[in-house]
């Protein structure tokens, strides 16, 4: 690799930046969009195209038909449903592909509809606003990836349900901490449900799977304001966590008769 080429991989910013600026609500770039027009400006006069980079500009967006896409799942789904069509090898292509297992985090805030109702929706997307400012850095320091955020819910993912545990906990201090110096409207009042499984993740656009629809009902539907509720699945791998007991809640939700509940 010649010199010009060096220095032009060394301008090209590294995936743990994109993955900061991913988590931390930044626009997304790619290629030399993030780097400065004059520094963009030194690479298009010194580093001269490769034959093989002048053949590939002729051919835009070739490759992302290969790439994990949603539009390449839904060809898969939409080839399911012909007439005749082997079911049971699409589903393996569509597994081979897309699945993953992690640990899935859904967080909502309590009381949405009532403080909109009382409050107005501006007030509200000022609360959602600090909640994204008070949990985006917990959520980092956990290694947490935060695939949406829709209205006042995120949702996230993480290698283990244990590391998804202790960013909850931190998330509900920090919470906590935060609306002790707030007046009631003011307040982030977090609720939290976690699960762990096998999972379709698509690219970083959106994840499908039986454990993600249960996080999402403990989070969104069942846990009440500070509370953290836990999949069987997600409890079981998690372990002991210093200063956690888990408490048994029978509750029934999407299909379930009971889950946990982390008592800190």
């Amino acid at each position: 690799m010649n010199a010009a080429a060096v220095h032009a991989a060394m301008l090209e910013p590294t995936a743990a930046t994109l993955s900061a600026r991913s988590l931390l609500g930044a626009p997304k770039t790619t290629g030399t969009s993030s780097i400065p027009s004059a520094i963009r400006t030194r690479r298009a006069i010194h580093s001269e195209p490769s034959r093989r980079s002048r053949g590939a500009d002729k051919l835009p967006g070739m490759g992302k038909e290969l790439q994990t896409t949603s539009a390449r799942l839904w060809k898969l789904i939409e080839e399911r449903t012909h007439a005749g069509s082997d079911t049971q090898t699409i589903d393996r292509r569509i597994w081979d592909l897309f699945g993953e297992e992690w640990a899935i985090m859904f967080t909502d805030l309590s009381g949405f509809s009532r403080q909109v109702a009382q409050f107005g929706i501006i007030h509200f997307l000022q609360i959602i606003l600090e909640k994204k400012r008070l949990l985006f850095p917990v959520i980092e320091k956990h290694d947490g990836v935060l695939v949406k955020v829709e209205a006042d819910s995120f949702l996230l993912l993480f290698r283990k349900p244990a590391s998804a545990v202790a960013c909850a906990l931190e998330m509900q201090r920090v919470c906590k901490s935060y609306s002790a110096r707030r007046p009631p409207e003011e307040q982030v009042i977090l609720c939290v449900g976690v699960g762990y499984g096998k999972l379709l993740r698509v690219g970083n656009e959106d994840v499908f799977g039986h454990e993600v629809n249960l996080a999402s009902k403990l989070g969104e539907d069942t846990a009440k304001g500070h509370e953290i509720l836990v999949t069987r699945a997600a409890r079981e791998l998690a372990g002991e966590i210093p200063g956690v007991t888990w408490e048994t809640y029978d509750v029934e939700f999407a299909g379930e008769k009971s889950c946990f509940r982390v008592k800190y």
